[in-house]
């Protein structure tokens, strides 16, 4: 399994772990990775990873739980289900999500505001 991790500067690092391919569909496997990559300029790069994926299936799972000096900072998930690629599940997304990357943007663009009021330092990229 390959997880990439990419930044708004377009820096990309990827983690990879093994997956036995003899456990059962539905497994889920764990895996803890230290910070490569400088994402959040209001998490410092001493921060660790716990990422958490079931296996392959019909549908996709995985959490990512990110801590900071043993402290739980963030949790992201993503899930989702297989599909058929065709004309009518991609006019169909486009008439139920037609707003989404708005909707990302905003909420990002929110919590910074939040952010900044209460006014978190943030860190140095380097």
């Amino acid at each position: 399994m390959i997880y990439q991790v990419t930044n708004t500067f377009g820096d990309r690092h990827c983690y990879v772990i093994p997956i036995d391919h003899q456990h059962e569909s539905e497994t889920i496997y764990s895996h803890s990775a230290e910070k490569r990559l400088f994402v959040s300029p209001f998490i410092s790069m001493s921060a660790t990873y716990d990422f958490y994926i079931r296996t392959p299936s019909k549908k996709i799972q995985l959490a990512i739980h990110e801590f900071e000096n043993a402290k739980h900072i963030l949790t992201a998930t993503l899930s989702g289900k297989e599909e058929c690629l065709n004309n009518n599940t991609i006019i169909s997304a486009a008439i139920r999500y037609p707003f989404l990357t708005f909707k990302v943007i905003g909420a990002i663009h929110w919590n910074a505001l939040l952010l900044w009021l209460k006014r978190v330092s943030p860190f140095p990229l380097s």
